[in-house]
């Protein structure tokens, strides 16, 4: 893959996390949908407690008109939120919801609102009052919920306040100009209130927005490390083979004298431990890269620690430190397993114990089936360990 092949990449990558960011109008109006029945049941326990109060304070018959009315508004809504999270619309299709949310939800206002003048007249001013504090409470609840869209809130607000505001402003008496005052700062104060909640919503989804942004971008950016490490990985080991192989070759060459034959093999053993580093390198590529292959067979366990012991003895003596390991009580033993990952691993683990151990100390090596058919095998060591803050990072990526 090209330079070229590599942007052409990640900018579909990029136009893909773009396409997945949260569409600010789409995300509200469905945040009506998502919240709106908890707002019928409010509707439908309040419609309740109105009949229960005023049932022998008003005429019956046109409370129980006003209340069939409610319930059937109330009923044609739940059918359209139930097709809603059915159909699950897209972006494209989110206005006309819209519409009918806010036409229902409307209608229903209306419904509420017109209780001061379809109930009237009243024997005493505690009806009204009731009332007003009753679409006052749905008012409240309906800032939640209807805020998101401020038109939709604000159409609210009109067709239930506006008529109790104007009954109290035209009744004679000044109980009932006060209370009017009152509610017109009601009014104000849930204005207010609808245009705080929905400058939350809003942060809320610009801040959800970002994250997918910071995400898009992160993931790019570690797909091109995986690759750059990939690359320099494959590019590296063709000039190491070059100088392996030249040093390979004057090492066999009977004319050079001693030092250049001991230069020679450091040489080669420091160009072995350089391909073991870009090894290990193009290992880290992989698997970030969710690319590397598994050649699981049936590896003698007993054989493969013995090899890796030995292959660490220079290493452990160095370090003046012994390795134990009973081989002929691990006889038999196998394993499902990648041979050349799992030797790396028991590699990379006694390595560290005979690196880290103090002088004269030792390492233990065990291995042993146990339930399920599984295998432990276990080293331990004489070293100083790890603290418990850093025993909290083990298996962690960073």
């Amino acid at each position: 893959m090209d330079n070229f092949d590599m942007r052409r990449e990640n900018a579909i990558q990029a136009d893909h996390v773009l396409a997945q960011r949260v569409d600010m109008w789409a995300e509200q109006v469905r945040f009506l949908y998502r919240n709106a029945t908890t707002g019928l049941f409010v509707n439908i326990a309040l419609a309740l407690l109105v009949i229960w109060i005023l049932w022998d304070r008003v005429p019956q018959q046109v409370l129980m008109y006003w209340f069939a009315s409610l319930m059937l508004i109330t009923v044609l809504r739940a059918i359209m939120l139930v097709r809603f999270n059915q159909v699950q619309p897209v972006d494209s299709d989110i206005k006309g919801w819209c519409h009918v949310f806010f036409v229902g939800s409307t209608l229903t206002g209306m419904i509420w609102g017109a209780t001061v003048w379809l109930f009237a007249p009243f024997n005493s001013p505690e009806i009204p009052v009731f009332l007003a504090f009753t679409l006052g409470g749905l008012m409240a609840g309906a800032a939640a919920i209807l805020g998101a869209v401020l038109v939709v809130y604000f159409a609210y607000i009109l067709v239930i306040m506006a008529p109790i505001t104007a009954w109290f402003l035209l009744q004679p008496g000044d109980i009932y100009l006060f209370m009017g005052i009152m509610l017109c700062v009601a009014i104000i104060a849930f204005i207010a209130t609808g245009i705080i909640y929905r400058k939350v919503l809003v942060s809320s989804i610009m801040l959800s927005n970002s994250l997918i942004d910071a995400k898009a971008e992160a993931e790019i950016a570690n797909k091109a490390k995986s690759e750059f490490l990939a690359r320099m990985s494959h590019e590296l080991r063709t000039p190491l083979g070059a100088i392996r192989g030249f040093a390979e070759t004057h090492k066999m060459d009977m004319a050079y004298s001693d030092v250049h034959r001991e230069n020679t093999q450091d040489l080669l053993k420091a160009s072995n431990q350089l391909l073991h580093s870009i090894n290990d390198l193009l290992d880290l590529a992989k698997i970030e890269a969710s690319m590397i292959d598994l050649n699981i067979i049936a590896v003698d366990c007993s054989s493969l620690i013995a090899e890796c012991i030995e292959l660490l003895t220079p290493l452990a003596t160095a370090n003046n430190v012994s390795i134990n390991f009973n081989q002929q009580a691990s006889a038999g033993i196998t394993v499902s397993a990648d041979h050349a990952r799992l030797k790396q691993v028991l590699m990379k683990l006694l390595s560290n114990a005979c690196k880290y151990n103090r002088p004269g100390g030792k390492v233990d090596v065990s291995c042993m089936p146990i339930e399920n058919g599984k295998v432990r095998i276990s080293v331990q060591d004489t070293g100083s360990g790890i603290t418990p803050e850093q025993a909290k990072k083990l298996f962690r990526s960073y």
